[in-house]
C-alpha cells in the first residue's frame, strides 16, 4: 500500500454517503477554513457563529461518522504524497481544513464540537493530522510518545463494525 500511496497523484478519503447535514457541514467546514486563512495567525481575532447554529450540529455529526477510526484511512492520510481530499457522497472538501477545525475545537475554541477520549471519531482525527505532521516533519504540536500512538491506534478498526 505505502507504493500505491507514494505514487498517487491524488488520494481521496471516501467519509461515506452523502446524508441530510453532510453537505451542510462541509460548506461550514469550507467557510470556517476560509475566515482561518484570513486571520493570519492572529487567534485572538478569530470569532465564530452561535453555537446555536445549526452548521454547527451539522459539523458535530461529520465528525461523528466512523471514517476516521478507519485503519486505511490512517494509511491513506500518512502515506500519501498529496494532501488528502475527503470525499462524502459527491463532495469534497480539503481535509486539512478539517484537521485545522479539530484542532481549534481540541485548543478549546469550540470545545462542543469533541469530545475528549481515545475512541470518538474526532479525537482520531486529532490524532492522524498530528501523525501526518509529524510525517511530513513540519511542526509537531505536541510530543507523541510510543505509548500514546499505540493508545490511539488501539482504536482504529479494520472492518465495519456489526450494530
Amino acid at each position: 500500500m505505502n507504493i500505491i500511496y507514494r505514487r498517487a497523484s491524488r488520494v481521496l478519503t471516501y467519509t461515506g454517503p452523502a446524508t441530510k447535514n453532510s453537505n451542510q457541514a462541509l460548506d461550514f467546514i469550507k467557510e470556517l477554513g476560509e475566515q482561518i486563512r484570513t486571520w493570519e495567525g492572529k487567534r485572538a481575532d478569530m470569532t465564530f457563529p452561535p453555537t446555536n447554529d445549526s452548521r454547527w450540529t451539522a459539523l458535530c455529526e461529520f465528525f461523528e461518522r466512523p471514517w476516521p477510526s478507519r485503519l486505511w484511512i490512517a494509511q491513506e492520510t500518512l502515506l500519501s504524497r498529496s494532501v488528502p481530499i475527503l470525499l462524502c457522497g459527491r463532495r469534497e472538501v480539503c481535509w486539512y481544513m478539517v484537521l485545522e477545525l479539530v484542532l481549534l475545537a481540541h485548543d478549546g475554541y469550540f470545545p462542543f464540537v469533541i469530545r475528549h477520549s481515545d475512541t470518538d471519531s474526532a479525537s482520531s482525527l486529532l490524532w492522524l493530522g498530528e501523525l501526518r505532521l509529524a510525517a511530513c516533519k513540519t511542526v509537531v504540536r505536541r510530543n507523541i510518545s510510543l505509548t500514546q500512538l499505540l493508545r490511539a491506534c488501539r482504536a482504529q478498526q479494520c472492518t465495519k463494525t456489526m450494530a
